[in-house]
């Protein structure tokens, strides 16, 4: 069976702005194809830091991501989590929780993501804070309880990490970035915002190639 890779991050803006492309290709395909999210760690250790080192620059970028991709980012983050200097950014916590969803229920990966990212860019919900989860939880009817203990546990800590390794490893430059696997091969599909056609139309390209290989 076709397998779709998903390598994102989520706190790309990218990768919001890819958000609805992904997810209605997911929509479409999740029939005939297996999809897995990978995520890519693109805020990790020495880069992890207040919000407000990046404010004034995705007060300006964010414009060319909404123009590109039609997709919002709502006032409750542009005017409130963008301007609130308390607030980290860490990819770590909602990778976990990207981790904690192929467990609990892994047929949800692509909706969840979609959810995770406008969670955070159109309702400004912070990654950090466990009631973000929680959110996520009842909208996705998971057990709550459960994935706040997983989503704290070692085993997803790890899990994730090991995420990040596979995604460098693998010499992804960029998030989004969309692979086919198909008979054991890797096809690059997209690297960065592309539109459903488009993605549609890579993939019956990558398919002909794989066929007559």
């Amino acid at each position: 069976m076709q397998r779709l890779l998903y390598i994102f991050d989520p706190l790309c803006g990218w990768c919001y702005g890819f958000s609805e492309t992904i997810y209605n290709f997911w929509n479409k395909r999740k029939e005939e194809m297996d999809f897995e999210v990978i995520t890519g760690g693109m805020v990790t250790g020495a880069r992890v830091g207040s919000i407000s080192q990046i404010a004034g620059y995705i007060s300006s970028a964010y414009k060319n991501v909404e123009e590109t991709s039609g997709v919002l980012f709502g006032e409750a983050y542009l005017s409130g989590l963008l301007k609130d200097n308390s607030v980290v950014m860490d990819s770590v916590p909602p990778s976990k929780a990207v981790e904690v969803v192929k467990q609990l229920n892994p047929a949800i990966q692509i909706p969840l993501v979609h959810a995770l990212q406008k969670a955070h860019y159109f309702e400004g919900k912070d990654y950090n804070a466990e009631s973000t989860y929680q959110y996520l939880c009842e909208l996705f009817n998971l057990d709550n309880d459960r994935f706040i203990e997983l989503w704290n546990s070692e085993e997803i800590a790890y899990r994730t990490n090991q995420n990040f390794q596979w995604s460098a490893q693998a010499g992804i430059s960029g998030f989004p970035t969309t692979l086919l696997e198909y008979q054991q091969q890797y096809y690059l599909l997209a690297q960065g915002f592309l539109p459903l056609d488009q993605l549609e139309e890579r993939l019956a390209k990558a398919l002909a190639a794989a066929e007559s290989a």
